[in-house]
């Protein structure tokens, strides 16, 4: 699939300008990305709840 079909352009004028995902993608990209960063956190072990970052056990990553 296309790049194309999941943005569009900030000001169609501008060629050079940026892009942002269309209305209809963002949610499901939000989805994934929360879901992706879950489990490299809790890989990581990583909480940015503590003070340290890390977490005291491999389920308490806060996300």
């Amino acid at each position: 699939t296309p790049f194309e079909t999941f943005v569009e352009a900030d000001d169609p004028d501008d060629a050079d300008g940026g892009t942002h995902y269309k209305e209809e993608c963002q949610k499901e990209y939000e989805t994934y990305y929360d879901e992706e960063y879950a489990r490299v956190a809790k890989l990581m072990k990583f909480d940015y709840c503590q003070d340290d970052g890390v977490a005291a056990s491999p389920e308490d990553t806060n996300t």
